[in-house]
């Protein structure tokens, strides 16, 4: 059963990722570490309209479908084909050249990872946003590396009753960078 899902999903070439944006600008994508601080996937306005077709670039890193499979609870090969799709955006394209464009800072969320939101990000960079989407090493993403490139694996939290302190507990150091 899983193989055949796992099937019509490549055939269905699922996730379909839209031929352009609905912005004017072209969109270009380069995963970096923030100097001192957190990961992040940045979504940027480039004028490059080709794609380099020679070189693969994965919608998702192995390793963070790894933690969202982890995380869901899911078959691993079910989610692979996050991993066997092209990114949507030009990667490591060159950007265009205008500091007027206003910046987004996103977060993924609880369970996510700077990839999650990737077509989103792109739609927002596409009217002419720089659109930065932060990494949460704090243990609340379903995949994360440290600076140091050790995995950050989901903390799932524990059963007392939510409150905000201690969500700023959880999320004191991390915040702290």
């Amino acid at each position: 059963m899983l193989s055949v899902l796992k099937s019509a999903l490549w055939l269905l070439q699922y996730p379909a990722f839209p031929a352009e944006f609905d912005g004017p600008f072209e969109v270009g994508a380069i995963q970096t570490r923030i100097p001192g601080s957190t990961a992040c996937q940045i979504h940027y306005p480039t004028m490059e309209r080709e794609r380099d077709k020679s070189k693969f670039h994965p919608y998702f890193r192995p390793k963070a479908v790894k933690g969202l499979s982890d995380y869901s609870k899911m078959s691993n090969k079910l989610l692979d084909f996050l991993s066997n799709r092209n990114h949507p955006c030009r990667i490591n394209a060159e950007p265009l050249a205008n500091d007027t464009f206003p910046i987004v800072l996103f977060s993924h969320g609880l369970g996510g990872c700077m990839e999650m939101y990737s077509q989103l990000c792109a739609q927002i960079a596409s009217q002419g946003f720089w659109v930065v989407a932060l990494e949460h090493e704090d243990g609340s993403g379903a995949f994360a590396e440290n600076d140091q490139g050790d995995e950050v694996p989901y903390k799932r939290p524990d059963d007392s009753p939510y409150s905000r302190e201690k969500v700023l507990n959880f999320r004191r150091p991390f915040l702290k960078k």
